[in-house]
């Protein structure tokens, strides 16, 4: 009798243990890639350069080895050739990323150069938000001239026709791209979730840093400076979407090189409605018409508010009846010098002093800046994609009031 009892027992613990095994998800992994010392024969699972477990050599191999959760982590170097370029992240809910994202030095020192034989990424098989890009260079990337999805540093597209991609794009530095639209990033019917992201030096006949067409994407804390487009949309271009937000953003210094009747610096938008710029500075952007925002066909509200604009209204242009859907805040938007620190040398933080500083609204605080410092930092949110310490010294307003306060109740009450 007690033999079957134990028995039953035993038989109890095994059910249970296949149960756990069955029911319990698969513990995530990271895949290691190395350039220099990888290979793509050994399993990556270990940062050491040496079989069987070794890193991978190319990131294609990384990412063809990760499974849903996994998070590939690229070592610094600088990445080019077969497996390193167009690359897929085929649908999988994984992080790429570098060894460092939140470090912008070892972000500029993880590159992906293309050497214009492609794109740096494509995202195509409906990725969400949980199929991560952190902290990597993207550069010289060139899409072929025929192909309309664009986007020579990365594109996101749908999969015949079907469903989009989704994917999140953050801390990265994209420059140097080419394409017919979207040089530094193009969006078609895909809603990506792009932030905390240089966008420089990039090109195209519309969009040179960024293209978006018939999508919803959020764009916030980025640098989007120093692009290049012929015809609209130096910064960015909006054809036909809505429910798009640009948010502590800083479009600076695109240029619309063609000629006639060039459109929109700064940011061109046509057949789109019911979007928001807030928090922004539009500043010292080009074109024949619309040197900042130029706005065609609008369908629905656009809102305009907390923003920085190099000419203020009278530098807009709005065709097509858009005026009568424009909400521009006369109270909130101003037109000030930002004072950056050193444009020429691509550094587009604020100095301290600069009108755009504590000139934001916190009802859309997006929590971090560029740099990953917290916003606020002042009474309220600064415009652009900088955060700047308004007393220089690193701690809060109200910290220092109670500090003051303190050290004078001490002053008050000793006896000498």
């Amino acid at each position: 009798m007690n033999g079957t009892k134990l028995t039953r027992r035993w038989v109890a613990v095994a059910i249970l243990a296949v149960s756990v095994s069955v029911c319990s998800p698969a513990l995530a992994v990271t895949i290691y890639v190395n350039g220099t010392c990888g290979d793509d024969g050994w399993s990556g699972l270990a940062s050491a350069c040496s079989a069987p477990n070794g890193p991978k050599q190319t990131i294609q191999a990384g990412i063809d080895a990760a499974s849903g959760g996994d998070v590939v982590v690229i070592a610094a170097g600088t990445y080019s050739g077969a497996g390193n370029i167009d690359l897929d992240f085929g649908g999988k809910a994984i992080t790429v990323r570098s060894t460092a994202p939140g470090d912008w030095g070892v972000v500029e020192a993880t590159v992906i150069d293309c050497q214009g034989q492609g794109r740096g990424f494509v995202f195509h098989t409906a990725e969400d938000s949980s199929s991560v890009l952190d902290g990597l260079t993207i550069q010289n990337g060139q899409a072929d001239a025929g192909d309309p999805n664009g986007g020579g540093g990365i594109c996101c597209t749908t999969y015949l026709y079907g469903q989009g991609s989704e994917p999140t794009i953050q801390r990265c530095r994209i420059s140097g791209n080419s394409a017919s639209v979207g040089g530094g990033i193009s969006t078609y019917r895909s809603d990506p979730i792009v932030s905390r992201c240089i966008i420089i030096g990039n090109s195209a006949q519309s969009g040179g840093g960024v293209f978006c067409d018939m999508c919803t994407p959020s764009i916030d804390d980025c640098m989007i400076v120093g692009n290049t487009a012929v015809t609209t949309g130096g910064g960015i271009v909006l054809d036909d979407c809505d429910d798009f937000s640009l948010t502590n953003c800083t479009i600076a210094d695109n240029e619309l090189t063609g000629s006639p009747q060039t459109q929109g610096g700064g940011l061109y938008a046509i057949d789109s409605g019911d979007f928001d710029l807030i928090n922004c500075i539009f500043w010292s952007n080009t074109a024949d018409l619309g040197h900042e925002i130029a706005i065609d066909n609008a369908w629905d509200l656009f809102t305009i508010h907390y923003c920085d604009v190099d000419g203020d209204i009278d530098d807009l242009y709005l065709g097509g009846g858009s005026e009568g859907f424009m909400d521009w805040s006369y109270l909130t938007n101003r037109d000030a010098d930002p004072s950056f620190v050193n444009p020429g040398a691509g550094d587009y933080h604020l100095v301290k002093g600069s009108p755009c500083i504590n000139a934001g609204s916190n009802a859309v605080s997006t929590g971090t800046d560029i740099d990953g410092e917290a916003r606020k930092l002042g009474n309220k949110v600064d415009m652009g994609a900088d955060e700047v310490d308004p007393c220089g010294t690193g701690i809060a307003p109200m910290l220092l009031l109670m500090i003051g306060l303190l050290a004078l109740r001490g002053l008050v009450g000793r006896k000498d």
